[in-house]
């Protein structure tokens, strides 16, 4: 079971092993403390670090796999997209034979996740930016403009209620699924 992150009252379904696209695979060779580490890789679409250790690395469905997996939701996303959010996932990378060369996203190049779907009802802390339209409690919210981490109010699309009110960029709210 996932440590609560955030704040969070409650937690959703845990689903773990999960295929997570991240989009073309690029072999990228880089020298670290002990030397050249070969065979690193940057993806297209990939993880966050930051907001997967926050538990922003939000992830709607993706159904092109042969097994359902999942995606991160692009910036600016509609709030009614969100399914769950990314807990961890496994450092398995593709093998790509040289520095700079690629491999397309499959099912069975793919990292593989924990992730937590949520329920109707679960109540998480996410960040938002109230400071164009201030966040009033009820309002619906989903993502800023350019950002994957933080939400505006969208009251046509949004996926959570906001709990409490915001008026700033960047303050953390309490909001519940639905």
């Amino acid at each position: 079971m996932a440590t609560i992150t955030q704040g969070d009252v409650g937690q959703g379904l845990m689903l773990p092993g999960c295929p997570i696209y991240e989009g073309t695979a690029t072999r990228t060779d880089v020298y670290g403390p002990s030397g050249l580490i070969e065979g690193g890789v940057t993806y297209a679409a990939g993880v966050d670090n930051d907001d997967l250790k926050n538990g922003w690395q939000f992830l709607k469905t993706y159904g092109s796999f042969a097994e359902d997996g999942f995606q991160i939701v692009a910036a600016g996303g509609n709030g009614s997209d969100i399914v769950g959010r990314l807990i961890s996932i496994t450092n398995n990378t593709p093998t790509i034979s040289a520095n700079a060369g690629t491999a397309s996203a499959t099912l069975t190049n793919c990292r593989r996740g924990t992730v937590e779907q949520f329920v109707v009802g679960q109540i998480i802390s996410v960040k938002v930016d109230g400071s164009g339209t201030a966040v009033a409690i009820g309002d619906k919210l989903s993502l800023k403009t350019a950002l994957t981490d933080t939400f505006v109010q969208d009251n046509s699309n949004g996926t959570f209620y906001a709990l409490k009110t915001a008026s700033a960029d960047g303050d953390i709210i309490p909001v519940r699924v639905i």
